[in-house]
C-alpha cells in the first residue's frame, strides 16, 4: 500500500509539469519532420529551465533546422543547458568553442 501511495504522490507532482509535456510534444514533432513546431514546444519549455529542451534548440540552431542556423543563439541554449549539468550540452558548447563557431 505505502508504494502504491509513493507512485501516486510521484506521479500526481508529474502531471503539473507543463514544461515536460510541451518538451515531449516537442520531440514529437521533431520526429515527425515539423522542425518549427517543434522549436515552439522547446522553446517554450526551454524558457522554464528544461535543460533537456534547452539543449535540444542549441542544436536546431547549430544546425538551421527550423530556425535560421545562428551559432550565437546555439550557444546561448547549450550554455543554460550546459549550467544545469547537461553533459551533451557541455559537450556541444566545448565543440562550438574548439571549432570557433559563435565564438572568437
Amino acid at each position: 500500500m505505502l508504494r502504491v501511495m509513493c507512485m501516486l504522490l510521484i506521479l500526481a507532482g508529474m502531471s503539473n509539469q507543463a514544461p515536460a509535456g510541451e518538451f515531449y510534444d516537442g520531440v514529437d514533432a521533431y520526429n515527425r519532420g515539423d522542425y518549427s513546431k517543434a522549436e515552439k514546444f522547446f522553446k517554450s519549455s526551454a524558457q522554464q529551465g528544461d535543460a533537456s529542451a534547452q539543449f535540444n534548440l542549441g542544436l536546431m540552431y547549430s544546425y538551421g533546422q527550423g530556425v535560421s542556423q545562428d551559432y550565437l543563439e546555439a550557444i546561448k541554449w547549450f550554455r543554460l543547458a550546459a549550467q544545469q549539468g547537461d553533459a551533451s550540452a557541455q559537450f556541444n558548447l566545448g565543440l562550438m568553442y574548439d571549432n570557433g563557431r559563435g565564438v572568437p
